[in-house]
């Protein structure tokens, strides 16, 4: 499973990589990063307005961000500590208000805590490693897997369902099931974090 995430994530590079080579140098990977994050209070306004496709207009240009973030990071050699940890962060930030918001008038309320609880233990989890990496001499490796990537894919196309099955209740049953997926891709990438560490040579 992880060789055919891989292989669709380097097809989406492909795609990505020569818009981002045209990017002038003042645009870096955190700024992306920031703009995503800032954009979720507009977002979080207006679902409290109800003003639903309103709100869509903004995801998906913070969606698109998210993608384009990592891409600009790797071709430019711009990969930094701030953007591994602050990438996840602002995933989290972008979706975790939609699904608290709708996603209790379309899906069960165990599904919603289900995500939110994985969400909430991969932050401690990132945390956690940090500590225990001096008494375990390893140094725990940080930043999102394949795993959590595709896990926010799922979330995102999860989250378009949901404003969808407002209209179309018949749309629910996919929703569920696309943040089913999302909810397992989690649970692996938790397991990943763990296993993605280096010995310390001493």
């Amino acid at each position: 499973m992880e060789n055919f995430l891989n292989k669709v994530a380097q097809f989406k590079e492909r795609i990505f990589v020569p818009l981002v080579k045209r990017f002038p140098d003042w645009i870096s990977p955190n700024l992306l990063t920031v703009i995503r994050a800032l954009l979720v209070i507009p977002i979080i306004y207006l679902l409290w307005q109800a003003s639903y496709w309103l709100a869509v207009l903004l995801i998906v240009p913070a969606f698109i961000l998210d993608w384009l973030d990592g891409v600009l990071a790797r071709t430019k050699k711009q990969i930094s500590l701030f953007g591994k940890l602050a990438d996840p962060v602002a995933d989290k930030l972008l979706f975790l208000p939609v699904l608290l918001i709708i996603g209790p008038e379309i899906i069960p309320g165990y599904l919603v805590y289900l995500i939110l609880g994985l969400e909430i233990s991969l932050v401690g989890l990132v945390f956690l490693l940090r500590i225990l990496q001096k008494p375990l001499g390893v140094r725990f490796i940080p930043g999102s897997n394949i795993y959590g990537k595709f896990k926010f894919t799922f979330q995102v196309i999860g989250i378009f369902f949901l404003f969808l099955s407002l209209q179309f209740s018949s749309l629910a049953i996919i929703s569920q099931v696309i943040f089913w997926l999302a909810a397992g891709l989690a649970l692996l990438s938790i397991i990943k974090h763990c296993l993605t560490f280096e010995k310390v040579v001493q």
